[in-house]
């Protein structure tokens, strides 16, 4: 309701969506917003960098998907598996804790490559992309909503 009304921004794969679903209603009143929220799955779970809102069309690809089970596990979550996630939302408030963990990300990716450790170094770089990707999506999207 609070996105709907201007008063909360999320970014992230999961923030499109919502805007589709939104754009699609010609009067967003409580019956849309819960229909809207109906389309999730199970609980929203909070993270450092952001929560996970698994949709039923989306659990199969996110990165905590099990097989198996047949569900996210969502309790097992790291950044390196969220960041690239079809099912990852940030708010503007998570963007201190995405620098802090590229910082990170970044420290370990010189770590290994001193290591000559090429391979695990690429893939702390690959996050780290993702992580200023993410930085980037907040950063733009408060900048355009201020003007």
């Amino acid at each position: 309701g609070r996105m709907v009304q201007g008063g909360l921004r999320i970014y992230g794969p999961v923030s499109q969506f919502l805007r589709e679903v939104i754009e699609q209603y010609e009067f967003v009143g409580e019956d849309e917003i819960a229909e809207t929220v109906d389309r999730f799955i199970g609980t929203i779970e909070p993270h450092e960098y952001g929560f996970c809102l698994v949709r039923p069309e989306t659990v199969s690809v996110a990165k905590c998907y099990d097989s198996q089970t047949q569900i996210a596990k969502t309790d097992e979550a790291c950044f390196e598996k969220c960041s690239g996630c079809a099912n990852r939302a940030s708010l503007p408030c998570h963007a201190e804790d995405i620098k802090r963990l590229a910082i990170s990300l970044k420290t370990s990716m010189d770590s290994f490559k001193k290591l000559d450790l090429i391979p695990i170094a690429d893939i702390y770089e690959a996050s780290l992309d993702r992580a200023n990707r993410a930085l980037k999506e907040i950063e733009d999207g408060e900048s355009s909503h201020e003007r």
